[in-house]
């Protein structure tokens, strides 16, 4: 028997528990990259469209692919594809008591400031020096010296070498250049 709770999911990670298999992921049915972009620390502007830049190619939503769908007709899809993949009958359920107890408890935890402040050297958020888009692509900040100079820059890493550079000076002959030199090498190259 497969239970399936009624929440719209696409594959993230799945396991065997006992009897039971557990499917975890979401399909996004829309999303909004520049506000996700906005509330990013980041260390300067070049950074922000590098990475919203990413997140348009490698996130997708269902509305972006033309899927109008009501989140339950999703539902139901999802539903039958996994009775007929996994062959076997679907039990809809929902969480016990006891399981919304523990996910009470659990957002109690990781809601509290004490919690969400872990991280924070003195309270601050310090802007982020890297980010996962996806399993393959990141974005990672970087200062180099060149000829004397500290430079500021974004840069693309897809499988580790560097696919886009971004610089935070106006763009000269040189840093053309050098971003040239740095297409397609790896991003460890690069301290």
């Amino acid at each position: 028997m497969f239970i399936v709770a009624p929440i719209v999911g696409g594959l993230l990670g799945c396991g065997r528990i006992g009897n039971a298999m557990v499917v975890v992921g979401n399909l996004l049915l829309d999303f909004d990259y520049e506000t996700t972009g906005r509330v990013w620390r980041v260390p300067h502007p070049t950074f922000r469209e590098l990475a919203v830049s990413a997140l348009h190619e490698r996130v997708t939503t269902l509305r972006r692919l033309g899927c109008n769908a009501s989140s339950a007709a999703i539902q139901a899809e999802l539903a039958d594809a996994f009775r007929e993949s996994l062959e076997r009958p679907l039990e809809s359920g929902t969480l016990s008591d006891e399981e919304w107890n523990h996910a009470r408890q659990n957002t109690q935890i990781l809601s509290a400031p004490t919690f969400l402040q872990l991280h924070r050297p003195e309270g601050a958020v310090a802007p982020m020096r890297s980010l996962k888009i996806s399993a393959e692509v990141f974005i990672y900040a970087k200062t180099l010296r060149h000829q004397g100079k500290d430079l500021e820059l974004a840069v693309r890493a897809d499988q580790r070498r560097i696919t886009a550079v971004r610089f935070n000076q106006p763009s000269t002959a040189e840093l053309d250049t050098l971003r040239i030199r740095m297409l397609g090498t790896p991003v460890a190259d690069w301290g």
